[in-house]
């Protein structure tokens, strides 16, 4: 049981770092660069998930087809 709590403070617990100095310019600079990889990120999710919804509404199409009920 204590080796389980020391091993759970080791792996839980961490002395953060120093937040670290930045001109306005770096700031701005780093903000730009966090701004275009999100959107990057959220535009390649996005295409994603338009993709699995396109899929799955072929896949209930077909479902109901050949169950031939009627879309309402």
């Amino acid at each position: 049981m204590i080796q389980q709590l020391e091993d759970s403070i080791e792996f839980d617990c961490f002395v953060p770092e120093m937040p670290q100095h930045l001109s306005g310019e770096e700031y701005k600079e780093q903000q730009i660069k966090k701004a275009l990889s999100d959107i990057d990120y959220h535009e390649k999710e996005y295409a994603e998930e338009v993709n699995r919804v396109h899929e799955k509404n072929k896949w209930l199409l077909s479902l109901r087809e050949s169950l031939k009920i009627n879309k309402q």
